[in-house]
């Protein structure tokens, strides 16, 4: 009996070496998972802020779209406004364009209209130097013939 005694001594030891060895083990473990259970919040935490963050960034994002969308609208409707603003200024260099041709050419009519009134005002003048001067010359030949040939009611001497 004593060998057997012995023997179960040994295996009580060794079952209690084992015990012990299983609590140290399971204590580990509850550490262990202590730990990860802490990880495991942390992380869920970690990702609940991450989808705040990218919910925030989605509607910045879709913020930026609607921002963009109406400056492509503004960009769209200046460009437009440019081109009608390039056209008109366009026009303006030609009417500009043919408004100086029509000065020049109306310029060239006036000076055409002032020689011919110079011209005009020339023979006039020349007319009237005509006109004067056979006047004294039919008032010359009134006076000769005066003089040649006395008036009826004077008598001759």
């Amino acid at each position: 009996m004593s060998q057997e005694n012995a023997q179960e001594i040994n295996q009580r030891q060794k079952i209690q070496h084992d015990l012990a060895k299983a609590k140290e083990t399971i204590k580990e473990l509850e550490k262990t998972l202590a730990s990860e259970q802490v990880k495991r919040t942390i992380t869920e935490n970690n990702l609940s802020q991450e989808k705040q963050i990218n919910a925030n960034l989605r509607q910045q994002l879709h913020a930026k779209q609607q921002n963009n969308q109406s400056l492509q609208e503004t960009n769209a409707n200046l460009t437009q406004k440019l081109h009608a603003h390039e056209q008109n200024y366009t026009n303006l260099q030609n009417a500009y364009q043919i408004t100086l041709k029509d000065k020049e050419l109306t310029q060239k009519q006036l000076n055409q209209l002032a020689s011919e009134i110079k011209n005009f005002a020339k023979m006039l003048q020349q007319w009237q130097k005509l006109n004067y001067y056979q006047q004294q010359e039919k008032e010359r030949n009134e006076l000769k013939a005066q003089i040649i040939q006395p008036p009826p009611w004077k008598p001759s001497q």
